[in-house]
């Protein structure tokens, strides 16, 4: 449990309840980051920004992108961003043994 309480869907803006239902889709559940971050506007906005950006970028190679993704999550700590980024590993192609 974080120290910050999450913003709940009832008390979200119009804008922050449109992406919390896409994440819920995407994902299956709201990841901790995405409503505790909505809880300050220009954070969610930056936090937002940046992870649709990382979603979106595809200079790197898929298999490359998605082991540093899981490196960087393990690195954080983040059981949610380690088991996302492990997924990641295996929609690339990749194996457990990889990792």
């Amino acid at each position: 449990m974080s120290r910050i309480t999450p913003l709940s869907d009832e008390r979200a803006s119009d804008e922050v309840q449109r992406v919390y239902a896409y994440v819920k889709e995407r994902y299956g559940k709201l990841p901790l980051p995405v409503s505790v971050s909505a809880n300050h506007p220009e954070v969610f906005r930056a936090y937002i920004g940046y992870e649709s950006l990382i979603v979106q970028a595809r200079r790197l190679d898929k298999k490359l992108k998605a082991l540093a993704s899981v490196k960087v999550a393990a690195l954080n700590g983040c059981p949610f961003c380690i088991d996302l980024g492990s997924a990641e590993v295996r929609d690339a192609g990749m194996s457990a043994r990889v990792m």
